[in-house]
């Protein structure tokens, strides 16, 4: 697309410059007709050329959408990755506060650890007292407190025993208090440690799978990115060949424009002065004896409307297109006088004959010229060779009749 835009407007402005050569053949019909058919064919021009323009505005318009949505995919591509690093950085801001309670949980139970393994220590020295007690019971038929206090000798003594005795029995049950509160906060702690472990488990998962996730997208981002910054590339490229394209529109419009009203005075000072009659000469017709085919090859594409093969857009084959070899000679179809011989944009190397009365003929895309301006060619002289400069898909030569400038049918001269 961007090759046939960079290209469409020179080729349109080359077949405008060999028409405008073609008609200065000479004629013999009246200066009031050529000028009103040169007005035509520049306002036919003029149009096409503000069809041109339009379409290259609509392109340009059709691009600048392009950038816009671009330029869209970029930002929600950017806010994307934005949301998904901000719930990677809470996911690893919860994965630090389960790690860090994690630790305290840790360091409580070693501390609650060594605490009960110093109490369990003092308690199986009071168990066994206990258990010797309770074996002495057992073997003496129990421990009798009456009897006890009977074989003290003194008040004091009385009172030391049974003092010693009710320390005993407090000391013994605060110790197994403790030591049941300690087991029961030992293994509280544990499930808390349990607990923690999981949800330290759990934040590691999510704080994997946030990462994947941002992982993956910033590989696609920058797939897509790489993608969208060559496409931008591409259409700001192509939007500034289309600027330039409108600017060239705009100035071939005003060249034509101004053309067009110079011709239109031009009829109106012929119309003033009675210049504008009819000349005794006769119009150009076929000639009886008809011209010679310009090629040995057959009719590939005649004249008409069709598809341009290399434009690709409808538009008026002028001519008529005989398939031969490149190389292959190109005779004169009629005797005349060479009015161009060279490059002539689309049709590229080409020679213009005049064949007088009015009537040209036009041989396009030559490979190389076998004459020069001004020369006059027999009928059937080699003039060139056929090639596929120019606007041309392949070998073939171009062939076109004129009369007073405007193309017709070749093959009713043929």
């Amino acid at each position: 697309m961007f090759q046939a835009v960079r290209t469409k407007l020179p080729r349109v402005l080359a077949v405008c410059a060999a028409a405008c050569l073609l008609m200065q053949a000479p004629a013999v019909a009246s200066p009031d007709a050529s000028l009103r058919q040169k007005r035509q064919q520049t306002d036919r021009r003029l149009d096409a050329t503000r069809a041109d323009l339009a379409d290259t505005r609509r392109q340009r318009q059709d691009t600048r959408s392009t950038l816009q949505r671009i330029d869209a995919r970029q930002t929600r591509l950017a806010d994307e990755l934005a949301a998904l690093m901000a719930d990677l950085k809470a996911a690893e801001g919860r994965l630090r506060e389960a790690q860090q309670a994690l630790r305290r949980t840790r360091a409580e139970i070693e501390a609650n650890t060594a605490e009960l393994e110093a109490t369990e220590q003092e308690l199986r020295g009071r168990q066994k007292l206990l258990r010797a007690r309770a074996r002495a019971s057992y073997m003496h038929g129990g421990i009798n407190y009456a009897e006890a206090v009977l074989d003290v000798q003194t008040a004091n003594e009385l009172g030391t025993s049974l003092q010693y005795m009710r320390s005993l029995i407090t000391e013994d049950r605060d110790k197994l208090e403790q030591i049941s509160t300690l087991e029961r906060k030992y293994e509280a702690t544990l499930d808390r440690l349990d607990e923690l472990e999981s949800a330290q488990d759990e934040a590691r998962e999510q704080r994997a799978v946030e990462r994947d996730r941002v992982a993956g997208l910033v590989a696609t981002k920058r797939d897509v990115e790489a993608q969208l910054a060559e496409q931008q590339r591409q259409h700001q490229a192509l939007l500034a060949e289309l600027d330039s394209d409108a600017d060239r529109y705009r100035a071939a419009i005003d060249d034509l424009e101004s053309e067009s009203q110079r011709l239109r005075r031009r009829l109106a000072a012929l119309a003033n002065t009675g210049g504008g009659g009819s000349s005794s000469a006769a119009p150009p017709t076929r000639r009886s004896s008809g011209f010679q085919w310009p090629v040995s090859g057959s009719i590939t594409s005649s004249f008409g409307y069709r598809t341009h093969p290399v434009l690709g857009y409808q538009r008026l084959h002028a001519g008529t297109d005989f398939g031969a070899p490149a190389g292959a000679p190109i005779v004169a179809a009629d005797g005349g006088v060479v009015v161009t011989a060279g490059w002539l944009g689309g049709y590229g190397n080409t020679v213009v004959i005049s064949h007088g009365g009015g009537i040209a003929t036009l041989y396009g895309h030559q490979s190389r010229l076998a004459v020069g301006v001004g020369a006059r060619v027999r009928r059937g002289q080699v003039i060139g060779y056929v090639g596929s400069t120019g606007m041309s898909t392949g070998p073939h030569l171009h062939f076109e009749v004129r009369v007073n400038g405007g193309p017709v049918d070749p093959v009713r001269y043929l």
